[in-house]
């Protein structure tokens, strides 16, 4: 109804915003502990069909766990996003050399249709490659009660199933102004929530650490881009996209343009409002 009404305008975040989606790969259960199976699933996912039959083709692709806006510290090296490929996908899975694959649980938020829509994508990408996805549909107290420091959701790893997108779906969003947030948040045993893979290796580590323990950025950045390939190679996460608009769900910010001219909303993209700043709006 917005879209096709000429009075109205609504805000499409740009490519580089913060609010991302991805696809945590749980490295403590089996078989997703094994990284050609991860590699499988990460080219198995037809990512141009998930955002339009998901999210009304609202997304771009991102390579994490940097977001874009953070050029200076993003996809260091220059690694392509994960494409879908089937081939490779099932070249990787028979790499794993597993004889009759379990069923793999997938655990969704009820409630939530684009991340159930975006899961039955999913689903049917890895049966393409012979992998049997199981959605269960759970209640938010239900999905969140096993999530939360690094620790925690590896102590928890066999209720959380082999895949759950980060925050089931909704997106996820910067909480802080610093480059080392994402870092810390998905690949770090140092994560307070969100670390869904329950991911960690030491190469990588040490580049989360430099963060925090240097003002050097060359040594940061050196660090940083030997742990890029190898979270890269080790596919923990399938980096789906980032949004374009506010609320994954569907929705944004949206105005009569006979009314507002501009405004400006919240520097970190979504991280802790998503309205806009009061006395930045000017009427037109």
């Amino acid at each position: 109804l917005v879209t096709t009404n000429p009075q109205f305008d609504y805000l499409r975040l740009p490519p580089w915003a913060g609010e991302v989606s991805l696809l945590g790969l749980n490295t403590r259960i089996y078989p997703t502990n094994i990284t050609a199976v991860r590699q499988a699933i990460v080219h198995a996912i037809n990512y141009t069909d998930l955002y339009n039959k998901a999210y009304l083709g609202a997304m771009s692709p991102y390579v994490g766990p940097e977001y874009p806006a953070w050029s200076e510290f993003y996809n260091l090296g220059d690694f392509p996003p994960y494409e879908y490929n089937k081939d490779l996908a099932k070249q990787y899975l028979a790499e794993a050399n597993i004889a009759e694959l379990p069923q793999f649980l997938f655990r969704v938020v009820a409630g939530c249709e684009a991340c159930i829509n975006a899961a039955q994508v999913v689903q049917a990408n890895l049966a393409d490659i012979g992998i049997n996805v199981v959605i269960e549909v759970v209640q938010s107290g239900q999905y969140y009660a096993y999530y939360g420091n690094y620790q925690t959701n590896v102590n928890n790893a066999q209720y959380l199933g082999q895949l759950s997108f980060v925050n089931s779906g909704f997106g996820w969003s910067p909480a802080t102004l610093t480059p080392a947030d994402y870092w810390v948040t998905f690949v770090s045993d140092k994560s307070s929530w969100g670390n869904w893979a329950g991911y960690s290796h030491p190469v990588v580590q040490q580049c989360v650490d430099a963060f925090t323990s240097t003002a050097d950025l060359s040594l940061i950045k050196e660090l940083c881009t030997v742990a890029q390939k190898q979270i890269y190679e080790d596919a923990p996460y399938a980096w789906v996209g980032t949004f374009s608009l506010w609320l994954p769900a569907g929705g944004s910010l949206v105005w009569k343009k006979s009314v507002i001219k501009s405004f400006m909303v919240d520097p970190v993209w979504n991280g802790q409002t998503d309205t806009a700043i009061f006395n930045t709006i000017i009427f037109a």
